[in-house]
C-alpha cells in the first residue's frame, strides 16, 4: 500500500466519523488541498455522494462570484 493510499484511508475514516456525527444532510461539500492523498480520497466509494472541492476550485468559484463587483468597483477584469 502506498503512503498516499494509507493517508487517504486515514482521512476517509476521520471524515466519515465527522460526517456521521454532524449528519450528512448538513454537509454541502468538503474542501481539501490537492495533495495526492486527497486525490485518492476523492475516489473512495464511501464518499461518492459528497462533493469534494480543492482549494483552487473554491478560489475560482469565489472569483467568479465576485467578478461583477470587482469589475464595477475596481475596474478589474477576470479572465
Amino acid at each position: 500500500m502506498s503512503q498516499f493510499s494509507h493517508t487517504a484511508d486515514f482521512l476517509e475514516k476521520e471524515m466519515l466519523e465527522v460526517i456521521e456525527s454532524i449528519g450528512p444532510q448538513k454537509i454541502g461539500a468538503i474542501v481539501s488541498d490537492a495533495a495526492a492523498a486527497a486525490l485518492v480520497l476523492a475516489k473512495k466509494k464511501s464518499l461518492k455522494n459528497i462533493l469534494i472541492l480543492y482549494q483552487y476550485d473554491v478560489l475560482l468559484i469565489i472569483l467568479i462570484l465576485l467578478q461583477p463587483i470587482l469589475e464595477k468597483q475596481h475596474s478589474l477584469k477576470i479572465y
